[in-house]
């Protein structure tokens, strides 16, 4: 008969015998990285986990709120987008990595992780006599593309394109979102809508795009009157790749660069009701290589910004038209890539937005800051600072002026679309660049960055 010690040996030495086939069932850790934070919303991400077909999440508040039921997402994807958080708050944050979302998780379970973070707050940030909004997403159609944004009647109006189709909606920024999605153009097969621009002209919006099909690139032109009923009648205007437009006294002001191969130069030109396209102005001293051409009323003249191609960058410049002649040519900004720059006026000053990379120097297009450059009246002053800084790739900024503030509506995607096929569309989001109240008005003096550091603007001379 075997002793107690006896057999007090056996059960030390079966139990050590099992602890590493325990420790080798224990899934795997995988690290969550919350690389973008705004007041309502997250964007976490995560390396693919090696034979997982889904990732299914919880998040709830922590500390006294952690009483709160967790709210489950599942993706299939390595990001994800959190919404309705709440600002200046702690969040627990919890994944696992299923091989088959559909069984139970047990013998499923192919990694685990967990991440705590905290949201912003909601309120804004000085900077240069104004007030920096912190951005919110936007409930919309979804992963939409070429957002176009106007006001008219004290209205917000947000045109988007979803699948090659064009919908107009009503913004509604109180509620971090947009009314019912009204179609205005059903897509093509095989043909894409880009570089959408809408303004306000009379009691009408107006819209320009280009519409690209196989070799064809076309800029479209159509009004909107809204609440109207029906699809819009659009007109070919010329062929271009790109293109703009803004009111400037009666008439609209379009400008594109045109299509075709080699070095084109910039074409302007006045469009009228009941007229058509006027007499074109073709810019021939334009610096070479230039695209993606914009247009602001600003100081009553018009003002042109545009990228300018390089080896391996685009550098971001502006001058002034007057509808006869372009003058006050200067370079914006040249370090890192800079692109689809969009441009609004707000008092006397001129504030172009627009996507750079310069923060991200080992990695092109893999992310791209928001980012906005002040220019004071004839180009006399000039600032920079980062809006969107957080690793992922903010681009296509849409803008409009409303009541003392400059509205943007921009997108955000894990990569840049066109290099990464795999790249994830989170979607719409809203910020504003605003005048302060009268009573806080305080003189131009340079403020601390919140959601980055800055982006150096240089000035100079071609």
């Amino acid at each position: 008969m075997m002793t107690r010690a006896a057999w007090l040996v056996i059960g030390v030495a079966l139990l050590l015998s099992t602890t590493p086939c325990l420790a080798a069932r224990r899934p795997p850790v995988v690290e969550l990285k919350v690389c973008s934070i705004g007041p309502t919303w997250a964007v976490v991400t995560w390396q693919p986990v090696e034979g997982a077909a889904a990732y299914r999440l919880w998040h709830r508040p922590a500390g006294g709120l952690s009483k709160r039921r967790w709210v489950k997402s599942q993706t299939a994807s390595t990001s994800l987008l959190l919404r309705d958080l709440r600002p200046e708050t702690e969040y627990q944050l919890r994944l696992w990595a299923l091989s088959n979302p559909e069984a139970p998780v047990k013998g499923n379970l192919r990694a685990k992780g967990q991440v705590v973070f905290t949201t912003r707050s909601n309120q804004p940030r000085a900077w240069e006599g104004v007030e920096v909004w912190p951005s919110c997403e936007l409930t919309t159609l979804g992963p939409t593309t070429w957002p176009a944004l106007a006001a008219l009647s004290r209205r917000l109006f947000l045109f988007e394109v979803l699948d090659g189709g064009l919908y107009v909606s009503e913004l509604a920024p109180e509620l971090r979102g947009a009314g019912q999605a009204v179609p205005l153009l059903a897509g093509v097969e095989g043909t894409d809508r880009l570089c959408l621009t809408a303004c306000p002209l009379g009691e009408r919006l107006w819209l320009t795009w280009i519409e690209r099909h196989g070799q064809s690139s076309v800029q479209m032109l159509a009004s909107w009157l809204p609440d109207q009923a029906g699809p819009l009648q659009p007109q070919e205007l010329a062929r271009a790749q790109w293109c703009s437009m803004t009111p400037y006294g009666n008439q609209l002001w379009l400008i594109w660069q045109p299509a075709g191969a080699g070095d084109q130069p910039l074409v302007a030109a006045p469009y009228e009701v009941g007229t058509g396209l006027g007499e074109s102005i073709i810019w021939e001293v334009t610096p070479a290589h230039c695209t993606q051409p914009t247009l602001a009323s600003f100081a009553a003249q018009m003002a042109v910004a545009f990228t300018v191609e390089h080896t391996d960058r685009r550098s971001l410049w502006c001058a002034l038209f007057n509808g006869e002649v372009f003058t006050n040519l200067r370079m914006l900004r040249r370090l890192g890539s800079s692109s689809a720059p969009r441009a609004c006026a707000l008092e006397s000053d001129l504030y172009v937005f627009y996507s750079n990379d310069a923060h991200y120097p080992q990695s092109p297009g893999a992310a791209s800051d928001l980012v906005v450059t002040q220019v004071g009246a004839e180009g006399l002053s000039l600032t920079t600072t980062a809006l969107v800084h957080d690793g992922l790739f903010n681009s296509m900024p849409a803008l409009a002026y409303l009541d003392g503030s400059i509205w943007v509506v921009y997108n955000k995607s894990s990569h840049d679309p066109a290099a990464y096929p795999e790249a994830v569309n989170h979607g719409s989001f809203l910020t504003r660049i605003a005048l302060p109240p009268l009573s806080e008005a305080q003189p131009k003096t340079p403020a601390p960055e919140e959601t980055g550091p800055p982006a150096e603007g240089e000035a100079g001379q071609p």
